[in-house]
């Protein structure tokens, strides 16, 4: 998690290892890490990631998240469509 000035935390690098995907282990980081952003005061989370996350961003959007913004990337020769999600926190 990384705190901005606007009381907004973001969501970086949230990456499972292959071998332990599936068990879990995602989802509960990811509830450890919005009650972490509660805690710490924040009143929104958001995270930036490719559309082929598929799995992952069905986590988020169970979680609450909301898509809202979108651009295409040409980042190191790959096309990519890059989304933002976001969450307001209670």
């Amino acid at each position: 998690m990384v705190g901005h000035p606007d009381r907004r935390a973001q969501l970086r690098w949230f990456i499972v290892h292959p071998e332990y995907r599936g068990l879990g282990l995602g989802k509960r980081l990811l509830q450890e890490s919005l009650q972490y952003s509660k805690e710490k005061g924040f009143r929104r989370v958001f995270l930036e990631t490719t559309e082929d996350q598929k799995t992952a961003i069905a986590m988020y959007e169970r979680a609450g998240f909301r898509k809202i913004a979108e651009h295409e990337n040409h980042l190191w020769g790959v096309h990519h469509i890059e989304q933002t999600y976001e969450l307001q926190l209670p």
